[in-house]
C-alpha cells in the first residue's frame, strides 16, 4: 500500500492501526465505493453491503472490525472530508452543490451535519479557509479540532 493511501485513510478514520492487508484493502475499496456512490445517493449501508456481496450484518461487523466505526460513521466521515475538500478547492461552489455532490438531498441536513463535524457552518468554514490551520490545530482560536493534514488531501483521497 502506498504511503499517500495510508495517509488519506488515516485522515478519514482518525487512525490506521494494526490493520492487516485484507482489512486495508477492504476499507480502501469501501472508501472508493462510497465516494463514487455519493452523487447518486446510493451509499446507504444496505446498498454498500449489496455491492460488496455481503449480508448487512456481516458488512457492519467487517467495517467495525477494520475501522472501529459503524458503517454510518465511516460514510459520514468520507462525506465530510469530501465536502471540506470541495469547499476549500472552489471558493465559488454553492453549498447546495457541495451537499448534492456529497450525497445529501437536503442542504439544511448537510449544513447541520457539517457544523456538527467541523464546529462551523460550511459557509463559515469556506470564508475562513485562509485562517484555518491544519494538523489537529485550533481553527480561528475556537476550541474546534479538525483532523486534516492538508497535504492536498483531495489528490490523495481521489487516488484511493
Amino acid at each position: 500500500m502506498k504511503r499517500h493511501q495510508l495517509h488519506s485513510l488515516a485522515n478519514i478514520l482518525g487512525a490506521v492501526h494494526d490493520l492487516g492487508e485484507d482489512q486495508l484493502q477492504f476499507v480502501l475499496h469501501l472508501v472508493h465505493l462510497v465516494k463514487t456512490s455519493m452523487p447518486t445517493r446510493e451509499h446507504s449501508v444496505t446498498a454498500l453491503a449489496l455491492r460488496l456481496g455481503l449480508g448487512e450484518q456481516t458488512f457492519r461487523r467487517r467495517v467495525h472490525r477494520a475501522t472501529g466505526k459503524s458503517p454510518k460513521q465511516l460514510i459520514l466521515a468520507i462525506q465530510m472530508h469530501e465536502a471540506s475538500r470541495l469547499l476549500l478547492e472552489d471558493p465559488h461552489i454553492m453549498i447546495r452543490d457541495v451537499a448534492l455532490s456529497c450525497g445529501f438531498e437536503e442542504t439544511s441536513f448537510f449544513s447541520h451535519a457539517f457544523k456538527k463535524w467541523s464546529g462551523m457552518s460550511p459557509m463559515h468554514f469556506r470564508e475562513n479557509r485562509q485562517s484555518c490551520r491544519f494538523n489537529n490545530e485550533v481553527i480561528n482560536d475556537k476550541s474546534v479540532v479538525v483532523d486534516y493534514k492538508f497535504e492536498k488531501i483531495s489528490d490523495d483521497i481521489a487516488k484511493i
